[in-house]
């Protein structure tokens, strides 16, 4: 019984893994991921203006 919930586990942690790496690389969220790695960079252009005019 053990072997068997631990197989099932399995099959569905990786079933999960899957998915999440479909839903990762998948192009409607290509966009959203580009906007939230340059976050950080906007960041640093507003701060450097901010300073520039003070």
């Amino acid at each position: 019984m053990s072997g068997l919930f631990s197989g099932l586990l399995t099959l569905f942690l990786i079933i999960l893994f899957l998915g999440i790496v479909v839903w990762a690389y998948s192009k409607r969220n290509k966009k959203a991921f580009e906007e939230m790695a340059n976050l950080p960079l906007r960041d640093e252009v507003k701060q450097a203006k901010d300073a520039s005019h003070e």
